[in-house]
């Protein structure tokens, strides 16, 4: 910008450079019905020059051009004088945060992620030209001050952090300048007076610091802060403050130290609109990082006195700050989601309008943690699927990822889909920074979701080590959001263990767990209670229970309501006209069948008293079923379901026992094996069997040739089944051939690539994402490798592999706009092992290695493939023109 200019004085010219048609016409359309005057642009060369030569007030600027991309333009403008202070907008379809970090640290102002509303558009226009006529209404500067380590050239505008540069955008500039005023005693106005601002500064800051945390962008100038607080020649409060906010990503302890200093200096100085900023962030930390809910609800209390008198005097982005934090402490801490959801009404409606997506992505997980607490499945999944396309939003902050992460794994341990929590487990606890032992709510939540898959799986003394482990660390004694469920689960495990003493010791620790009757506390309460149970102590159970059934109702805990009725069901003491029958149909219609503090033979009891009763039988099966892959027969005896495994070899499983291998049978006895498999339900008819093995054989020796094989087939599964009958599984009755009571892996696959399918017509991505990964997950080969010589083998096998390569296919893309090109490139690499001739896969993966800028990767997969070709017959002629074209389509 090369003139000064003020808001109003005439239409603000916009100068676009994008290449895309489609959003060339949003931005035409959008900005011109908002008074612009908009130029576009398709190329970065054409667009550095039209800038430089008429320098507009502003550049919308696409990364992703042809010719010189739109980094290389931001870097070329912000180097020219006439256009270095030019605000810049990146517009990116990326989603990546490394280029939106690379264009903020060559100068840009800020970036909008593609696709992008109209509102959110213009809003984010606005806010910058809005920031920028304040910046170029001073005079020209000409100042270099020094400041501890840091050189200020107020000529042109930059700031060298130990004699190095450090890109700045302008808003950042003003922002490190009008921090060092505050604490240099009065030096840099001494030195030039225009640092004399007629607006109280204090506000300035304020208001242009939390501007840039609500854009989640304080977290680069920690560095300027520590500088400016080691080199401070006095306090500030508002330092502190925002030094705090840019440590809490880093050093939370540390940020918290300077948090209470900010705080406690605002309140001794009787500066009451920043004591109530400060101590909503404290709210925030206790609940977020220490979960020390003493502390945090003192500064709630507080925070919400002063926030009755002082609110509305914040700035706009600190009224949502505080709006939010309250809302966390009123939703974390009490349960009090209609006290919540007043905050989040002010904090989404000032956010959203503003395109601030950290501050929406927040509203909407305090939104969603009630969901979770109430029981209502489906929305929660409706606010899942809403935050997955922020899960690689560059504007979303770790601490925020980390909380979606978990938030995921939380409602996949509801579900009791703990196949797939394990899938996401690994990753996510090494994302949220407990590989650094901080224990945060996104932390100790997937700790938590671990032990419930500990308790799932039946491996009590595992999970009983894991309670210990965990309950002897500091952290976790001193977070009251998580120690009282581990206090629980430990009281369980350890009656379940049968050491009386130590079983008594750990519920009475439990016992004396205090505080908010929340979700949280009830759920220890309700493990305590099934502990009583489980060492015989019935009365002392149903006392708990009793007492828990008036707190669960009148603060509408209904997702713990079907775990309070079914363990007083199994103690015989059910709440007034309850009944067996009553529980089970309201779980079956709110599609609940898992139960987190009842132990697996809870649902062998439960059966029973469905049986007895003769009311929702076949739910109570199917939940038997489901939690402990078990079955039952005329007599209601129990037994394993089969489980085959047939994805890159054969495996049969007794539940999670493994009792068969591929070489444990002949080869005939795979092929019908395979057969079986192939077929819908695991049925086929005996004359259809022996059309496909022995076509050339009258109808009488084919019968004998079956026969035979059936025997020598049995004879093993004896042997491996043991001591379960084989009749249960391999039946051959009535004309039919038929595996009972068994599930086949590639079944399973084909099923949830349908679900997955089904998910994304309905654009549901993240659901799509849970089922492609775990059907991905186990195909782990062809279907049963070398058993299949049967038409009907062979055609399934033909089917399940092609389905497997065309989902790859269908959600590479999935992941690469939601921003997730590494597990795109994972997923490909995967299916090429699968099928290393397939080039459509080939193409695939080189184009992501390319996008992800691994060109050395990228080249060498090309050679690779190369020689593929050739070893497979290929002339080099003919492979050298395969690879050509894989570079000219990228």
């Amino acid at each position: 910008m090369t003139g000064m200019r003020t808001v109003g004085e005439k239409k603000d010219r916009i100068l676009a450079i994008e290449d895309d048609e489609g959003v060339c016409r949003l931005l035409r359309h959008s900005l011109a019905r908002e008074d612009y005057l908009v130029a576009i642009v398709h190329t970065g060369e054409e667009g550095l020059q039209v800038a430089i030569d008429d320098p507009p007030d502003l550049v919308l600027l696409d990364l992703e051009l042809p010719g010189i991309n739109g980094l290389e333009v931001c870097r070329k403008l912000k180097k020219n004088p006439r256009t270095r202070t030019l605000p810049v907008i990146i517009l990116t379809g990326k989603g990546e945060e490394t280029d939106v970090v690379n264009g903020l640290e060559i100068g840009a102002d800020d970036y909008i992620v593609k696709p992008v509303s109209p509102k959110i558009l213009n809003a984010r226009v606005q806010a910058v030209l809005r920031r920028h006529v304040r910046i170029d209404t001073s005079p020209a500067r000409s100042a270099v001050v020094n400041f501890g380590k840091l050189t200020i050239d107020t000529s042109s505008s930059s700031i060298k952090l130990s004699g190095k540069e450090i890109p700045l955008s302008p808003v950042e500039y003003n922002f490190i300048l009008s921090l060092v005023c505050q604490v240099d005693n009065g030096k840099l106005r001494d030195i030039d007076p225009q640092f004399e601002s007629t607006e109280n500064p204090v506000s300035v800051i304020g208001r242009e610091g939390m501007g840039l945390f609500a854009e989640n962008r304080l977290d680069r100038l920690l560095p300027f802060f520590e500088e400016i607080v080691a080199a401070a020649e006095v306090d500030s409060p508002i330092l502190f403050g925002f030094y705090a906010l840019a440590l809490f990503s880093f050093d939370p302890e540390k940020g918290l130290h300077y948090m209470l200093r900010s705080e406690e200096a605002y309140r001794l100085q009787s500066q009451p609109l920043g004591e109530l900023v400060a101590l909503s962030h404290l709210v925030f930390y206790h609940v977020i990082y220490d979960g020390n809910a003493r502390m945090a609800n003192r500064y709630l209390e507080r925070a919400e006195i002063l926030s009755k008198a002082f609110f509305d005097g914040l700035s706009v982005f600190s009224r949502i700050a505080v709006a939010q934090n309250l809302a966390i402490g009123r939703a974390f801490l009490l349960n009090d989601f209609e006290g919540a959801n007043v905050y989040l009404e002010i904090a989404e409606a000032l956010a959203e309008d503003r395109g601030l997506v950290n501050m929406v992505v927040t509203n909407r997980m305090i939104a969603l943690a009630e969901s979770f607490v109430t029981g209502n499945q489906d929305r929660a999944a409706d606010g899942l699927e809403e935050l997955y396309r922020f899960v690689n939003h560059p504007q979303v902050s770790r601490l925020n990822k980390n909380v979606i992460k978990s938030l995921q794994l939380r409602y996949l341990a509801t579900a009791g889909d703990f196949s797939s929590l394990k899938l996401y487990e690994e990753a996510a606890l090494e994302e949220s920074g407990q590989q650094s032992g901080q224990a945060t709510l996104a932390a100790t939540e997937l700790l938590l979701c671990r032990f419930d898959r500990l308790l799932f799986e039946q491996r009590y003394q595992e999970g009983l080590a894991f309670c210990q482990e965990l309950l002897g660390r500091d952290d976790i004694r001193k977070n009251d959001l998580v120690r009282p469920i581990l206090s629980g689960g430990r009281a369980l495990l350890t009656a379940v263990s049968g050491d009386m003493e130590a079983a008594q010791k750990a519920m009475a620790s439990c016992q004396k767990e205090s505080g908010q009757m929340t979700h949280r506390m009830v759920l220890a309460k309700l493990y305590c209670a099934r502990a009583f149970a489980a060492v015989g102590n019935s009365e002392e159970a149903k006392l708990l229970l009793e007492g828990l059934a008036a707190v669960v109702s009148e603060n509408h805990l209904s997702r713990l309501t079907p775990q309070l009725r079914a363990q007083l069901l199994l103690l015989d003491s059910p709440l007034a006209d309850d009944t067996i029958g009553a529980l089970l149909s309201d779980m079956r219609r709110a599609g609940v069948w898992y139960m987190r503090t009842l132990l697996a033979d809870d649902y062998h009891h439960l059966y029973r008293l469905a049986v007895e009763s003769g009311e929702e039988v076949d739910y109570a099966r199917e939940m038997v079923q489901r939690r402990l892959l078990l079955d039952y027969d005329e007599d209601g005896e129990a037994y394993p379901r089969l489980r085959i495994k047939t994805l890159g070899g054969v495996r049969l499983f007794l539940g999670e026992e493994q009792v068969a291998r591929s070489d444990d049978f002949s080869r005939s006895q795979r092929e019908c094996l395979a057969l079986l498999a192939a077929m819908s339900d695991c049925r086929i008819s005996q004359e259809e069997v022996q059309l496909v093995f022995w076509p050339d054989k009258s109808p009488e020796k084919a019968r004998s040739t079956l026969d035979t094989m059936l025997s020598r087939l049995r004879k093993t599964l004896k042997e491996k089944l043991h001591p379960y009958p084989v009749k249960r599984y391999l039946k051959l009755q009535k004309g039919v051939l038929s595996l009972e009571h068994a599930e086949v892996d590639a079944d399973r696959v084909a099923k949830a690539l349908a679900r997955a399918r089904e998910f994304i017509r309905r654009r549901r991505l993240w659901q799509a994402d849970v089922a492609f990964s775990g059907a991905l997950s186990l195909w782990q080969g062809p279907f049963m490798p070398g058993a299949c010589s049967a038409d009907q083998s062979a055609a399934f096998a033909d089917q399940i592999q092609s389905l497997c390569i065309d989902a790859v296919l269908e959600w590479e893309p999935i992941l690469h706009d939601s921003g997730q090109t590494p597990r795109a490139i994972a997923i490909l690499s995967h299916a090429l092992a699968m099928d290393r001739g397939n080039e459509e896969l080939m193409r695939a993966l080189y184009r992501s290695h390319m996008r992800h800028g691994n060109i050395l990767r990228a080249n060498e997969l090309l050679k690779q493939f190369e020689k593929d070709l050739r070893e497979e017959g290929h002339s080099a002629s003919e492979a050298a023109m395969v690879i050509v074209s894989f570079k000219a389509s990228e």
